[in-house]
């Protein structure tokens, strides 16, 4: 598909304004002239959703035996809320973080395959109940 773009060689910075309304990302041309793009804030989340999808494409057409992987520098697990939803914080990069609400089901098979890749648990063992679940995560906790 072809599609008219300036071509940029880099971003070189990007921020939140005072009122955290938009985020500035500022952008390197090749001739080396630099613009900044203001960003509805609201609009941040649909610019990461493209931005993946974007990288994951370019990855099945240049590495197609692979994916594109960012090493996480610390992650964050929480129940929070009054229903109690997990989420599940990656911290990368420069220190930006992404969270994931996930349900109880995600959790459980997470918690699943983690096991049987630590090699403590058969591979797609029966979930528990919700109540059993709950009680054994907690006291694997």
């Amino acid at each position: 598909m072809k599609i008219p773009a300036i071509l940029v060689e880099g971003v070189t910075n990007a921020a939140v304004t005072e009122d955290g309304r938009y985020m500035a990302l500022t952008l390197r041309e090749p001739s080396g002239m630099s613009f900044t793009l203001g960003v509805p804030g609201e609009e941040i989340p649909h610019l990461i959703d493209r931005t993946a999808r974007a990288l994951s494409d370019r990855e099945r057409i240049l590495r197609p035996d692979g994916n594109a992987k960012f090493v996480a520098t610390w992650w964050n697990l929480i129940r929070q809320g009054d229903e109690g939803s997990f989420v599940l914080s990656l911290t990368f990069g420069t220190g930006g973080a992404l969270s994931f609400v996930m349900t109880d089901d995600m959790v459980a098979r997470l918690q699943d395959t983690l096991s049987c890749l630590a090699g403590s648990a058969a591979a797609n063992g029966p979930l528990e109940s919700e109540p059993e679940r709950r009680e054994v995560m907690r006291t694997r906790s």
